[in-house]
């Protein structure tokens, strides 16, 4: 017996595969998008609007690397290479060159409605049979969701949240 053997028969390939790819692809996707603002975005805001993105593409980068390494601990060879990401994200693609600091924050907000969206979409998944996989997804949606309402409490004329409906 060698000794990857013993290795080799404890990984059993999960079912749910395919949605730590998926969750992988969304953050790697979602990191390149935030960078490729920080580095085009110009006009009033855009010092402020440049290290804030800074933050969250350091951020979604290191959730990225935490969602391919619980993959590679649980036998799920993760694939970060950029043609899989291709055609495996629903983050809307950002346009090619510069963006007016206004309208990068919009493209940011909308790209983190994404990933939000998967998120919560695996998360509901992950919560009854996958309680490890379920907390690292849960902690992604958490920041990613604090990082939107900073940006748009920043950045933004609208304020970021409504009031509740007045019930008098």
């Amino acid at each position: 017996m060698t000794m990857s053997e013993p290795l080799a028969r404890r990984q059993v390939p999960r079912p749910d595969g395919p949605q730590l790819q998926g969750l992988l692809a969304v953050m790697l996707d979602l990191e390149l998008s935030v960078r490729h603002a920080r580095w085009n975005s110009y006009g009033a805001g855009f010092r402020d609007l440049h290290l804030h993105l800074q933050v969250l593409a350091d951020l979604v980068g290191s959730n990225a690397d935490e969602i391919a390494e619980h993959a590679v601990a649980t036998g799920v060879s993760p694939d970060g290479r950029a043609t899989a990401l291709v055609n495996s994200s629903p983050v809307r693609p950002l346009p090619a060159g510069p963006i007016l600091v206004d309208v990068a924050i919009a493209l940011v907000a909308d790209a983190i409605d994404g990933a939000i969206d998967v998120c919560q979409r695996y998360s509901n998944l992950f919560a009854s049979t996958q309680p490890v996989t379920d907390s690292i997804v849960t902690s992604m949606l958490k920041s990613l969701l604090h990082h939107r309402w900073m940006l748009l409490a920043e950045f933004s004329a609208e304020p970021p949240a409504k009031p509740p409906p007045s019930t008098v």
